[in-house]
């Protein structure tokens, strides 16, 4: 697989309000790269990450159901069974969400995780995660699916988004997205402002998503003439296209 760290670039021209952040699963410890010297959620770390030096972590820096999420089992038993006492669902509801399968490593496998901001980033991530608009995320989701015709698809829950966004792109080779105001942990904690969004796009797709963007129009011209100009535009195209009798096709 060829490396995308240079393509990454194609990224800097949305001209983001914060930096995307790539992140790196590791068995072993990395070298040349700092421990993060305090305790965080994930969700917190993203904007840690998209101002700092990069950094990595271990279980010992984790604070919420994440140790879980990394395949471990280190965990109270309020964080590990206490989903329903949040009022966010029934009770019963909150005992059928922990019921589901919830995206985690396999076990023993990942042991330490490293955050790099874009502007930083000197490896090629296992899941890039950017924070935009919604307009930014619109051309994100297009290029996602400019050559395949994909339909976009976010699998995403009330708790533990941190698992849907980092872990669950990773493990199944999906680009998820999300609102950060609908995610439990970051809307009470702060984090990120409640109407942007949120795309995960896992190692696999960056390199298609990279092509696209380089490839296809950003701005349509939907989006910047009035309804009346656009329907002319359009209505314009369609003659010209009938009008043409033959396709020309290189041999």
């Amino acid at each position: 697989m060829r490396s995308v760290k240079k393509d990454l670039d194609v990224f800097k021209k949305f001209e983001f309000e914060r930096q995307p952040v790539g992140i790196k699963y590791l068995y072993l410890k990395p070298k040349g790269i700092r421990r993060l010297d305090k305790n965080m959620t994930w969700c917190e770390m993203l904007p840690e990450a998209q101002t700092a030096e990069p950094f990595y972590v271990d279980i010992e820096n984790l604070t919420c159901a994440e140790t879980i999420i990394m395949g471990g089992q280190h965990a109270t038993a309020l964080r590990a069974g206490g989903l329903s006492f949040h009022g966010g669902y029934d009770p019963r509801a909150g005992i059928r969400f922990k019921n589901q399968s919830i995206p985690r490593m396999p076990a023993g496998i990942v042991k330490y995780v490293v955050f790099a901001p874009l502007n930083k980033l000197k490896f090629d991530p296992d899941v890039l995660i950017i924070n935009c608009d919604v307009n930014q995320a619109e051309v994100l989701l297009r290029a996602s699916s400019y050559k395949s015709g994909k339909v976009w698809t976010s699998r995403i829950s009330l708790y533990l988004q941190c698992a849907w966004l980092m872990v669950y792109p990773y493990l199944n080779g999906e680009l998820n997205y999300t609102t950060v105001g609908l995610s439990y942990g970051m809307r009470f904690r702060q984090v990120l402002p409640p109407e942007s969004m949120l795309v995960s796009i896992p190692f696999d797709l960056l390199p298609s998503v990279v092509d696209n963007l380089q490839e296809m129009e950003w701005n349509l011209k939907a989006y910047t003439l009035s309804k009346d100009e656009y329907l002319k535009w359009y209505d314009q195209q369609i003659e010209a296209a009938m009008g043409q009798a033959e396709t020309e096709i290189g041999f």
